[in-house]
């Protein structure tokens, strides 16, 4: 195929949405090359019928058709016509065709007539008839202009039709992801509506550590995911530069342009085209949403809606991570990292009452550190700051995920134990105290000697309240201490 022919399937192709740059401009609908424009046809048959019907009706013109370019075959197949009898599809490389493209002018050939028909400027279908009229340049170019004109109408039909409602189904987005930015799980909210409006194969959400020079993946939706929610990739791609250099969302056809994308061996699917949307914040790149399909995809709309997708979800996102670290700060101990005695009353009281409903076990340790007013005094704060900060991690490593720790008071600590009996809370609380005493503590070289006592109490059919549950356990931590440090007591068997 030589360049003239190669340019011009180029440039059908920008009009079916296949494009190496990095911003092609995406006009509308591309119905022509997704099989759908026979039905385009069918809608708008009569009107089409009535302009060849038209010509036919001119002496010495017979045979009157429309043919549209085939991308599959590479050439222009028949779709309306005056007559039954069928006419052979014409190569884009055969003489007459090619003349017409060059010139994009009315071509004749033996009696056999083809005027071109643009859409955006480019060629995509042309009339045919046969005749020997003196004046059928003209009657030929009044004809195709008509045609065109009635084409172009209903892709922009489709155009605005299209725009609109995928403007709707973005403007519904914006709308619901308001009401769930302060979700923990916004990006998997995000991802599921995105995933319908771009009907990409994958869809992934990350955020990016500039520090760090990483890639963390937040959400991954799709066939045959990639990445796993939470990973941390080093580095970023070709892409990625592009989009954090410009703040824009950038498109790309791999099948064109491989080197801006380096493919990972392992991916079970056969990418072709990538699209990145950065997320915006604060005039900053804050991370992106990846949409990578297996086909060229077909994109309704501009580069720009895109960018204010990219800035409505940073704004979310940094909104998320504002809210999450506002709600740490009144909910989670800064130096131990564990609940605040508000935020703990608050969950014990609401497991209290749901315990009595469901008549669960519960359980609660009250957790104090022996002479840790003798640590303050000897070896500073910072030292007593160091002890209760690793106690604290001991607790957590000591219980499971479901268990709840707080910090209590200044060196007490206190654990909810959901689904407990007293005997099995006595067990856990053993394994704290063991695992605080074998582990070594130091602060500035020197090696401190933590002990706990535990207090131990169980919910009873009798208990009003949370306030019944805590009384017997903090007692029970008291008869500890006086009993001589690195006690476990057992508020059952202390009564």
């Amino acid at each position: 195929m030589n360049r003239f022919l190669e340019k011009y399937i180029n440039d059908l192709m920008m009009l079916s949405g296949v494009s190496t740059c990095i911003d092609p401009y995406f006009h509308f609908e591309r119905d022509i090359f997704n099989n759908n424009f026979s039905a385009l046809l069918r809608e708008n048959y009569k009107k089409l019928k009535i302009i060849l019907t038209s010509l036919n009706g001119y002496d010495s013109v017979e045979n009157s058709s429309i043919f549209f370019f085939d991308k599959k075959k590479y050439s222009f197949s028949e779709e309306l016509k005056i007559s039954k009898t069928p006419i052979e599809d014409f190569s884009v490389e055969s003489p007459i065709v090619k003349k017409m493209l060059k010139t994009k002018s009315v071509v004749i050939d033996n009696g056999v007539v083809l005027s071109p028909i643009f859409l955006k400027g480019v060629v995509f279908a042309f009339l045919y008839f046969r005749s020997n009229r003196n004046d059928i340049k003209g009657l030929s170019k009044t004809f195709s202009y008509l045609l065109t004109s009635e084409l172009e109408s209903m892709v922009e039909k489709i155009d605005l039709s299209k725009f609109v409602s995928f403007s709707n189904l973005i403007s519904g987005f914006f709308n619901e992801t308001l009401k769930y930015w302060e979700n923990k799980d916004l990006f998997k909210y995000v991802s599921k509506k995105l995933y319908k409006v771009f009907r990409s194969d994958r869809i992934t959400i990350f955020s990016y550590d500039f520090r760090g020079n990483k890639t963390i993946i937040e959400h991954v939706l799709g066939s045959k995911p990639l990445y796993k929610r939470g990973m941390k990739i080093d580095g970023f791609n070709n892409i990625q530069i592009v989009s954090i250099d410009s703040k824009e969302s950038v498109f790309f056809d791999l099948s064109l342009n491989e080197t801006v994308y380096s493919k990972n061996i392992n991916d079970p699917l056969d990418i072709k085209s990538v699209i990145l949307i950065p997320l915006i914040s604060r005039d900053r790149v804050s991370g992106g949403i990846f949409l990578e399909y297996t086909s060229s995809p077909y994109i309704p709309f501009k580069m720009e809606l895109l960018n204010n997708i990219g800035e409505v979800v940073g704004q979310f996102m940094d909104r998320n991570i504002m809210y999450k670290n506002m709600k740490d700060m009144a909910t989670t101990d800064f130096l131990t990292n564990l609940l605040l005695k508000r935020e703990f009353i608050k969950l014990l009281s609401n497991e209290v009452e749901r315990s009595n409903r469901m008549g669960n076990n519960l359980s609660l340790l009250m957790i104090d550190v022996d002479k840790f007013k003798l640590i303050n005094d000897n070896y500073t704060h910072l030292a007593g700051d160091h002890v209760l900060r690793t106690v604290a991690v001991i607790i957590k490593k000591s219980i499971r995920k479901i268990d709840i720790a707080g910090r209590y008071a200044g060196d007490e600590f206190c654990v909810v134990l959901y689904n407990t009996d007293i005997k099995q809370a006595v067990f856990t609380a053993e394994r704290i105290r063991k695992n605080v005493e074998d582990m070594p503590i130091f602060y500035k070289g020197v090696k401190l000697n933590v002990t706990l006592s535990i207090g131990v109490s169980s919910l009873e059919k009798d208990d009003s309240d949370y306030n019944d549950l805590i009384l017997r356990a903090d007692l029970a931590m008291y008869e500890g201490r006086k009993g001589g440090k690195r006690n476990i007591v057992n508020a059952l068997l202390n009564c």
